[in-house]
C-alpha cells in the first residue's frame, strides 16, 4: 500500500455500546467520528463499493480533460458509474480525491482521471 485511502481514518466492525471503550483505549485512537453528535454507521455498500473501487482503479488511462480543484465531476466508468462529487486534491498525475456525498456519507476517494466527466 503506498498511502491509506482515508488519512487519519480508521473503520472498525465493532458494537458500539458495548466496545467503545476498548477502541478507544487502542494506542493512537483519538476519538470516534460523529455528526450530530451520533456515530454514524457505515453501511455495508458503502465499504463494498470502496472495496470495489480498489480492485478495479489499477490500470490508469490517459485523458485531455483538464481537470481542476474544486469542479464538479461525474464518474462515468468503474462500480461508482454515477455518482457525482468534487475533486478536492490531485495525486501525482491521473488520480484526483474526489468528494462524494451519498444520503450523508461523506467520502473522499482517489479515481482515476479517466473515470471523470467534468459537469
Amino acid at each position: 500500500m503506498e498511502e491509506p485511502l482515508f488519512k487519519s481514518y480508521l473503520f472498525v466492525f465493532v458494537n458500539v455500546e458495548a466496545e467503545r471503550i476498548s477502541v478507544l483505549e487502542t494506542q493512537g485512537v483519538v476519538k470516534f467520528v460523529r455528526i450530530g453528535g451520533e456515530i454514524p454507521p457505515i453501511r455495508k455498500v458503502i465499504i463494498d463499493t470502496i472495496k470495489l473501487s480498489l480492485a478495479n482503479f489499477s490500470n490508469i488511462e490517459i485523458t485531455n480533460q483538464d481537470l481542476q480543484i474544486n469542479q464538479s465531476v461525474q464518474v462515468i466508468a468503474g462500480p461508482l458509474r454515477g455518482y457525482t462529487g468534487k475533486i478536492m486534491e490531485q495525486h501525482g498525475n491521473q488520480y484526483f480525491a474526489v468528494h462524494i456525498e451519498e444520503l450523508g456519507a461523506h467520502m473522499l476517494l482517489k479515481i482515476p482521471a479517466s473515470h471523470l466527466l467534468v459537469l
